[in-house]
């Protein structure tokens, strides 16, 4: 078994190999609870304001428009902390981008994700002290969802086979298996961030102690058609219970085994007389 170093990851790895689209949905659907035990009313107003900036971006039609403020991006990346492990050490170098830098940079890196340019939109927002690829993967996907994941701690441990690492390389890995397990699960609604998304929140049911449905896979949907196909067998059999072949009990009740009429009551009763007569016979 892996070595996973980070809470929950387990549940994470047995998501990603589970193909009920049921079972993903059921477990996103409870991530704003865990954002809320992960970090309380704060980490859930942050992540609101993370999909306010989302669908700023997303809406935004003039592709000149289309960029942060240096006062975006350090509020994001307290949701990153929060979300995730801080790594405080990172803002004296976020702080120092000046605001044209993050205009610039951001700018640059939407045109780039929009053309569909993966690694290049990553790079560009790397030019910008203190982010990394896990940094411009959270400002990525909340532009575009369909083909950016969030470098999630969780994500990159259950998905990525190596040591868990930030480089550009691990994370392209990464992303490709989340757009792969998106596009199991049906594509359209399903995005690779979606995908991500559902796998942190696996990690973080199970970390703190909820059901666990990664443990049932894809076993509880089919023991719900076993009872339910048992019962539509059992119903069948009443309804059917006239029209049934006999059985060998309801044949003998019938006076009929194996095809052979018994005699009539008033022939076996003669038939008693007749025994009776003769033993008197003898005894006379």
């Amino acid at each position: 078994m892996p070595n996973y170093t980070r809470p929950g990851v387990a549940a994470a790895a047995r998501l990603a190999l589970i193909t009920s689209k049921s079972t993903w949905e059921q477990i996103e659907k409870q991530y704003s609870e865990l954002i809320v035990r992960k970090g309380g009313k704060k980490l859930l107003e942050m992540d609101k304001f993370r999909d306010s900036i989302s669908a700023k971006l997303r809406n935004c039609t003039d592709n000149n428009s289309v960029f942060i403020s240096r006062d975006e991006l350090l509020e994001i990346v307290q949701w990153k902390f929060a979300k995730g492990k801080p790594r405080y050490a990172l803002m004296k170098h976020l702080t120092a981008n000046s605001e044209k830098d993050v205009k610039t940079a951001s700018k640059t890196a939407f045109q780039k994700a929009k053309k569909n340019d993966i690694r290049g939109a990553v790079q560009e927002f790397c030019k910008l002290r203190g982010v990394g690829p896990a940094t411009a993967s959270c400002f990525l996907s909340m532009y575009r969802e369909d083909y950016f994941a969030f470098m999630d701690d969780e994500v990159i441990e259950c998905l990525y086979e190596g040591k868990r690492g930030y480089t550009l390389n691990i994370y392209l890995n990464v992303n490709t298996k989340c757009a792969e397990l998106a596009k199991g699960l049906g594509g359209g609604c399903w995005t690779p961030y979606r995908a991500g998304r559902a796998l942190w929140t696996a990690s973080q049911i199970s970390s703190f102690g909820l059901e666990d449905l990664t443990l049932l896979g894809e076993a509880k949907s089919d023991e719900v058609k076993i009872k339910t196909t048992k019962k539509k067998v059992e119903k069948g059999t009443k309804s059917d219970e006239g029209n049934a072949k006999p059985t060998k009990k309801k044949l003998e009740k019938a006076n009929v085994t194996e095809g052979v009429s018994k005699k009539p009551k008033e022939e076996q009763r003669e038939d008693e007389r007749a025994l009776r007569r003769s033993k008197r016979a003898k005894r006379s």
